[in-house]
Order: C-alpha cells, then sequence, then structure tokens
C-alpha cells in the first residue's frame, strides 16, 4: 500500500472528570451525588477530612475512583456503607468506614481495588463480598494495605468470591479475620498474602473443602486459646 492509517485514541475522551465534594465550597455536597453524577474513567474527591453520614450505592459505571483523602464515612449500625451491584474496575482508597452494618458490600463485580481504607466498627462485616456461586460473584478483585479492625463477625467476609487478592492488611479485633466460603464446594484460588492478622477468635476460616489458595507471608498474632 502506499499509504498507512492509524488510530490514536484521542486523550479528551478517555480522560475523564474530577468531580469534588466537601461540605461547602465544591461542587458537590454529599458523596451520592459525586458518584452519581460519575461516568467512565471520573474521580471522586473528598476535599475536607469532615464526617459524611451516608449510605453510598455506586451507580452502574465502570473504571470511577472514589479517594476519600481520609475522610469518615459513618453509619448508624445498619444498612451498607458503600453498596457495588454488577459494576466492574472501580477503586475505593483512603476512606475511614465506620458504624454499618457492612462497610463495603460488593455483588458480583470484577475489577475492584478497595485500598488503603480504615474500615472499623461496624455491626456485622468489615469488607463482604456476595455471589450465588463461583461462576455469579465477585472476581479479580484486590483487597490491599487497608487497616481492618474490631467488626463484630469478620474483617473480609467472601460468600463466595474467586481468584480475589487480599494483600498487606492489618486484621485485628473479629470473631473472624477473614471468612471464605466457596458455597458450591469448590475452589475460590484466593490470594492471601503478607497481611497482619492478629487478635481474631479465627484469624483465616474456611467452609466447604475451600482448600486451593495460596497463602503466603502473613504474621498471625492469637490473643487467646482459640485459632489464628
Amino acid at each position: 500500500c502506499s499509504s498507512e492509517t492509524k488510530c490514536v485514541a484521542d486523550a479528551s475522551c478517555v480522560s475523564g472528570t474530577t468531580r469534588t465534594v466537601c461540605k461547602t465550597g465544591c461542587s458537590y455536597s454529599t458523596i451520592q451525588s459525586a458518584l452519581s453524577a460519575s461516568s467512565y474513567n471520573d474521580k471522586v474527591e473528598i476535599n475536607d477530612s469532615a464526617t459524611y453520614n451516608e449510605f453510598v450505592k455506586w451507580p452502574n459505571a465502570n473504571g470511577i475512583v472514589l479517594d476519600c483523602k481520609g475522610a469518615t464515612l459513618q453509619g448508624y449500625g445498619s444498612l451498607k456503607g458503600i453498596y457495588m451491584n454488577n459494576t466492574d474496575e472501580n477503586t475505593v482508597r483512603n476512606c475511614n468506614i465506620k458504624n454499618y452494618g457492612q462497610g463495603i458490600y460488593l455483588d458480583p463485580s470484577s475489577g475492584y481495588n478497595i485500598l488503603e481504607n480504615n474500615i472499623s466498627n461496624n455491626n456485622d462485616y468489615g469488607i463482604f463480598f456476595q455471589g450465588t456461586n463461583l461462576i455469579n460473584c465477585p472476581i479479580l478483585n484486590k483487597i490491599k494495605d487497608n487497616i481492618i479492625q474490631n467488626n463484630r463477625i469478620s474483617g473480609i467476609r467472601l460468600y463466595p468470591g474467586r481468584e480475589n487478592k487480599i494483600q498487606n492488611n492489618k486484621i485485628s479485633g473479629h470473631t473472624y479475620g477473614i471468612h471464605i466460603q466457596s458455597n458450591d464446594g469448590t475452589n475460590s484460588y484466593t490470594t492471601i498474602e503478607s497481611n497482619n492478622i492478629s487478635n481474631n477468635d479465627y484469624g483465616i476460616y474456611f467452609i466447604e473443602n475451600d482448600n486451593m489458595n495460596p497463602i503466603s507471608d502473613n504474621i498471625f498474632c492469637p490473643s487467646s486459646t482459640s485459632y489464628d
């Protein structure tokens, strides 16, 4: 051929919009309103250190980043702090999430990054992954660099999940630090590595023959005669 053609991405189409949240002076005054306005590749940033008494439902959109930058989401002992359902490749980071039923609740979704959050004092679970079986469940998500402590039942509960990674978290003060159930007797292939798992009644607890999970380089520090 005498000529060549090439497709080049238009950066203006894919760069996304940053939506700011604060009590006064920002584009949005609630996290929910900023997320609801967001679409692919957008970023929601909280620009103050305030406490937001919200129950946040993730929009039906992929590729969004929520960066709380140290702000707090606080509930009233029930419901879900952040609820995601059938969305992919989103990120939640730098959030303090406390006093909900479940701090972060993920229905079948994939490619999430849950990073550098402090998730504590929730009435049931810090992070809960929900599915019906190992086909229809949260897949290929990463839980990394979080402090997960003093949630009443479990720090992290996968019921079930597949090929998720739980890495470099501090998990303490629960009945179950990490609780994984495959739901149909097959393996979830969950990677659990480089976590500090301490002061839980059970450090890691598996149900239903879930035995094909790489577990390495974790620190276990029991506080009683229970199991870690």
